[in-house]
């Protein structure tokens, strides 16, 4: 992404708009991946969209009234029931860029949750053994 924001800036071509959603998954390819990145077998639910925007909403107010933070927000609830994949096409063949793997995005933002203490070693599976020092220090 930092790459696109580089390349579309460049110098007396005028405001310009690229769309650049990245890699468009469901619920069921996101567990995939990450049962697949960490070797840890999460279940995939079938939630209803109604039933898991309400209890974003209700995470909302928990979080607000009381200080309780159930780790899912309404506007999260949208964009896992009403996300739709983007046409990267124009800034794909206007800069040469692709999206980095679904697979490697997640890996290097679990590592580095880890790291920094958002995530436990039970959550990231084989993720947590040590990370070569070719890899990262930040989520790309």
């Amino acid at each position: 992404l930092a790459a696109l924001h580089v390349a579309a800036l460049e110098p007396g071509l005028g405001p310009r708009r690229f769309m650049f959603g990245g890699n468009f998954m469901n619920n069921a390819e996101l567990t995939d991946i990450l049962n697949s990145v960490t070797g840890n077998r999460l279940r995939k639910l079938y939630i209803p969209g109604p039933v898991i925007r309400a209890i974003g909403r209700v995470g909302d107010l928990l979080r607000r009234g009381a200080g309780i933070n159930i780790g899912l927000t309404h506007e999260a609830t949208l964009t896992l029931t009403y996300g739709v994949p983007c046409d990267d096409s124009r800034a794909e063949e206007s800069f040469g860029l692709r999206s980095r793997p679904a697979a490697e995005t997640l890996a290097d933002t679990l590592r580095w949750m880890y790291a920094n203490e958002i995530l436990e070693r039970k959550h990231v599976g084989r993720l947590a053994e040590p990370i070569s020092a070719a890899s990262p220090a930040s989520p790309g």
